[in-house]
């Protein structure tokens, strides 16, 4: 399994950098649109759908809702998308008394889309704006996801979401920030990014924050349909939304601070 997902991440990673910094941002746009058909597809099997044509229906009704989302500013757009997060985030605390509400088919095709679309139109702008802050995005969630591992792993003893993530641990949110520090300091002190360093940190901070609200997000509703994976697209990773969750989470965030002020 390991050297499954190391191949695996051996491939894509570059792929991603590459279109990430090389595509000019209608391209990025669709192409992103693309990957996230298919994202859509495996969500509908999180949210309980079985039947293969009603899935693919409600694939197509998923990526139609993005009209809606399309109209709005970029400034609502990430207000909606921020929101929807905090909203999810109440809702991780009152599971599994939410349980039979969220399993309810039509929750959760208006959970799918909030969690969805905003994300693919948050990361294509962010992208529009600088390649690169896409890739200090990706930093921040793959080191935090890095950080979190090892220090959970070393020193984890307090669970952080027990009914929902069993292997998530408080001292792996901590390992998490620390990393993200580490970077930033790397990134401000460095190579000179960031006007200014608290700032920095205090973005980074609350991107990963929410980017793990993601992730748990996503675990919900696996735990809720008994999945260990949203798909099998990724060998050694599972299907694409494993993989996306906690970006899907950051992004609306990061576009927020963006439009509200902050650079790097």
């Amino acid at each position: 399994m390991l050297k499954k997902r190391i191949t695996t991440a051996a491939i894509i990673l570059p792929l991603a950098i590459a279109g990430i910094w090389y595509l000019p941002p209608p391209a990025f746009k669709w192409i992103l649109g693309l990957i996230f058909i298919i994202v859509a597809h495996e969500w509908t099997q999180l949210i309980g759908l079985k039947r293969p044509l009603i899935r693919v229906l409600a694939t197509v009704a998923l990526m139609l809702s993005s009209l809606f989302f399309e109209k709005l500013s970029l400034l609502s757009l990430s207000n909606i998308g921020l929101g929807f997060w905090l909203v999810a985030f109440i809702g991780l605390i009152g599971y599994p008394a939410n349980k039979k509400f969220l399993s309810e088919p039509l929750v959760g095709g208006i959970v799918a889309a909030f969690t969805l679309i905003p994300a693919w139109l948050a990361l294509s702008a962010i992208q529009a704006q600088g390649p690169e802050k896409v890739l200090y995005l990706l930093a921040w969630v793959c080191l935090a996801d890095t950080g979190a591992y090892f220090a959970g792993k070393r020193f984890g003893r307090h669970l952080l979401a027990a009914q929902l993530s069993p292997g998530k641990t408080w001292e792996g949110l901590a390992g998490a920030l620390l990393a993200v520090f580490l970077i930033n300091s790397i990134f401000a002190w460095g190579f000179g990014i960031g006007k200014n360093f608290w700032s920095l940190q205090l973005m980074g901070c609350i991107t990963v924050l929410i980017s793990i609200i993601g992730d748990l997000w996503e675990s919900l509703f696996k735990r809720n349909q008994r999945l260990k994976d949203s798909g099998r697209i990724l060998p050694g990773h599972g299907g694409l939304a494993d993989r996306l969750d906690s970006l899907m989470a950051a992004s609306p965030m990061l576009l927020f601070g963006l439009l509200h002020g902050f650079s790097f």
